[in-house]
This record gives structure tokens, sequence and C-alpha cells, in this order.
């Protein structure tokens, strides 16, 4: 079995978090042994090996615990202990020694005592996260899960530990309210989803719709909606991206290329720009005010400078833009279309505003046969053209 997509409850959570932070552990033990070596005995080297050391027995249990002798690690955790007997490190080994001897009676005393004395120690709230899990307290949980993430936000197995809580609909609900405060795990649980089986994908996309706008911004699920394309579940993605992205009252995404960034390629239902040699994409306009798109194409081609999945249903639309270009011929050099596959066949011009000759507007028809059409822009050689306030609404 995938330990990746256990179960919430399974008990497995803290054996899985202990055989990848042990080693993370054992580093932090020795460095804090020879701390204390130095600062008592100034002229000894650290790590002399001084019984009496809280930090010395940590280190030698923790090693003891990852060359596979629970015994002799539990040993060394009770010797830390007598030397500080306040020290959370020490009793989190002692507990984690029990639990890979399989004696979770006593681990279950030790980590009590540990969780009264604090909650900094990573193995720790992992026990009592997965107590909570299993006596169905979701709330407890996801308050566990948050400070362990709060701390370590990038911790080995995170995405184990998040699949846990996300399992059922009590702990989903109970990770939103954490997300609400922003914390800032918060884009790596909508970003840190490549690797994720469907089911797990499928319960992140919840969290985040229940989330709702203003939460997370669009680079923060832009991983989340591309997943989400792949496996053909295009309307959650546009769901997704509308939360996180939107920014405009038209069915396009940033028609104004306000958040525009031509040095990446486009994500979701961003503006994906051409990569061509031949075609020229430059971002104009104030640092900090209006922008817009100078494109130009040097082949001998009319070519597609730049298109953006939307997700519409079948019907007529309005499409409308600005082409603030002075020249005369820039108004038959730029076409649109509106298809499930960027096709010349399909491309028109559009028909200027008697009252303001640089609008252009274009009815486009759409016959629903696919969940997001691709809206196209395209440019015929030779002719500069400033692209701006892009624009689409039903009719």
């Amino acid at each position: 079995m995938n330990e990746d997509a256990a179960p919430a409850g399974s008990g497995k959570l803290v054996r899985v978090v202990l055989g990848v932070t042990a080693i993370a552990y054992a580093a932090l033990a020795l460095a804090t042994g020879a701390d204390r070596l130095t600062q008592l005995v100034p002229a000894t080297p650290a790590l002399a090996g001084w019984t009496y050391d809280a930090g010395a027995a940590r280190a030698r249990g923790t090693f003891a615990l990852i060359a596979g002798d629970p015994a002799k690690a539990a040993a060394f955790a009770r010797d830390a202990i007598r030397a500080d007997p306040l020290e959370t490190l020490s009793i989190s080994l002692l507990g984690q020694s029990l639990v890979m001897s399989k004696d979770y009676v006593a681990a279950d005393k030790a980590y009590r005592v540990a969780g009264q004395l604090g909650w900094r120690d990573a193995v720790v709230q992992v026990y009592w996260m997965d107590q909570a899990l299993q006596a169905g307290a979701y709330d407890v949980a996801a308050e566990r899960l948050d400070a362990l993430l709060r701390q370590t936000p990038l911790i080995e197995r995170r995405n184990f530990l998040i699949g846990a809580v996300t399992a059922t609909p009590e702990g989903r609900a109970a990770l939103v309210n954490r997300l609400r405060n922003r914390p800032n795990w918060g884009p790596m649980f909508a970003g840190d989803v490549a690797d994720l089986p469907t089911d797990q994908l499928l319960q992140r996309y919840e969290v985040v719709k229940a989330l709702g706008p203003g939460v997370l911004d669009c680079r923060s699920t832009s991983m989340l909606a591309n997943r989400l394309i792949t496996l053909d579940e295009v309307a959650k993605a546009a769901e997704i991206w509308r939360i996180s992205c939107g920014n405009s009252n038209s069915l396009v995404y940033d028609g104004g290329f306000e958040d525009l960034d031509t040095t990446r390629s486009g994500a979701a239902f961003d503006w994906r720009l051409s990569q061509r040699g031949d075609v020229y994409l430059t971002l104009g306009g104030e640092p900090h005010g209006n922008h817009w798109l100078q494109m130009e194409v040097s082949s001998s081609f009319i070519q597609p400078v730049l298109n953006q999945r939307v997700p519409v249903g079948a019907g007529s639309y309005r499409l409308s833009w600005d082409n603030l270009s002075d020249d005369a011929k820039s108004a038959q050099a730029l076409l649109v279309s509106l298809s499930c596959s960027p096709l010349q066949t399909d491309a028109v011009t559009g028909v200027a505003d008697p009252a303001n000759p640089h609008h252009f507007t274009r009815e486009l028809a759409f016959a629903g046969d696919c969940p997001a059409p691709m809206l196209t822009f395209w440019l015929k050689p030779g002719v500069p053209v400033r692209l701006d306030n892009v624009a689409l609404a039903k009719q």
C-alpha cells in the first residue's frame, strides 16, 4: 500500500514521520549536546561523551532509533530525561522508541507528558494529531497540523499528513477554518500537488473552493488548476481560477494585462504567449498604472500570438478590445477566434466603434463542443499592435 495514500486514523502517522525526520532530530540533539558541553566545559570538545548531558544522551538515543534498536534508544532517552526532566525532545524520543517497540500504552503516557510540557516537537504534534483523528476530533487534528506546518511548512511527508486530515469532510471543514487565517503553509497546500493521487487532489480542491476568494492568490493555485485540467476536470479548474484570480467582471481573466508576466508561461486560464522567435511580445505602460501588450510578427504568415482558455458553454458571445496602435493597417491585421483548438480558418477581424476608432468588438459563436475553448488573437506580419482591455460577455 502506498503510505502517502493511507487513510485518516490509520495509526501510521507517527511511524511514517519518524522514518523521515529521525536524522534531522539526531542533528538537533547533537547540536544541543554540543552547546551544553561547550558552555559548561569550554575546553572540552563537543560530544566528548559526558554521561550526564541530556543532549548527548538524546543524540545517542536518536542514532540508536535510526539503527533500528528502539530498546537501546529508550534507555538513552531515559538517561536524557533524568539529566533534564523538563526537555520535551527527550520525552518525545522516549515516546518514539516505545512506538517503534509497539508499546503503545507506555508511548501514550510519554506523549501525554511531552504534550503538557510544550508543542514545539514535531513528532509530539503528529502523535496528538493522529490521536485526534482516531477520536474524530477533527478541529483538534487540524489545529495540530496547523501548528506543525507553521513551524516546519516544508517538512517531509507533509502531503501524507495533510491527506490524513483532508480524507474526511469534517477534516476538510476544519482545515478551511485554519487556512482562513492565512498561515505561511497556505500556498504550499494549494501548490504542492504535482504528485498527489487523484482523490487527495480533489480533496484539496474542495478545501480551496470552500475558502472562497481573497485567501489564496493566482500563483498559489495555478498548479492545482493545471492538475485538474489534466484530469479533464475543467469546470473545477475554472472554479478555482475564478476564486483566486477573479479580478475582472469579464469572462476573460486579466483583460488589461495588469497581472501578466511575460517571463513565464501562462498557467491554467491565464494568458499564454507565443514562444515563436518571429513573434515579439512586450508589456508596455506605466510601472504602477495601465498596461498593454505590444505585439508584432516578423514572419511571412499570420501567427497566433496569445490565447487563453475561457470556461464558457455553448452560446453567443461579444468580445471587445482596444487596439491602441495608430497604424491604420492594424485594424485588419489583428484577428480573433473562439474554438476548441486555435484554427486560422476561424479567425475574424473586429468591428471598429464609430465613436472610438481604437475600440473593437466581434460577435463570436461557440457550439459547446469542449469544456473550455481557446480565445486566440492572431496577427498578420509587419504590423505592430498595442492590445488592451480585452473583455468577453455572453449575449
